[in-house]
């Protein structure tokens, strides 16, 4: 498993301002890279207020006892709202490219509390997205 062990954290900047890891929206910035494939484990915190959403892979609760609520460990869930920081595993299985991250509340998301995560390797990946596929009629 990675030693990089990091926590996302949902929280505010300031009374009006909402943000993930103290960072909002920007379309053009990712806030972590991970490989395809790898392993890691964060903590989440703050995310009873604002739902944690993670899109393409699922977290696995791997907190003693779990997360309260219907967040028991072992399960896998994709969006969590803990009253407590919580301990999740996750690991980056088949889609390299950008993956989004967020608050599952829409007004919250909507103000800049959501962020990318670059998920990069595999064939002919670059950092800012996974290549343009041609489809055509067989």
């Amino acid at each position: 498993m990675d030693d990089s062990t990091k926590q996302m954290i949902n929280g505010t900047l300031q009374k009006e301002e909402v943000a993930i890891n103290h960072i909002r929206w920007d379309p053009d910035i990712a806030i972590r890279q991970f490989s395809l494939g790898q392993l890691v484990e964060w903590t989440l915190i703050n995310t009873e207020p604002h739902p944690f959403h993670i899109h393409i892979n699922k977290m696995q609760i791997v907190e003693k006892g779990g997360c309260g609520y219907r967040y028991e460990e072992g399960e896998y869930f994709d969006t969590i709202a803990s009253p407590a920081p919580c301990r999740v595993r996750l690991q980056f299985w088949d889609y390299a490219g950008r993956v989004m991250v967020h608050c599952h509340k829409l007004k919250h998301e909507d103000r800049g509390m959501m962020v990318w995560i670059d998920v990069v390797g595999g064939v002919e990946h670059g950092v800012n997205g996974t290549s343009q596929i041609q489809c055509s009629a067989v």
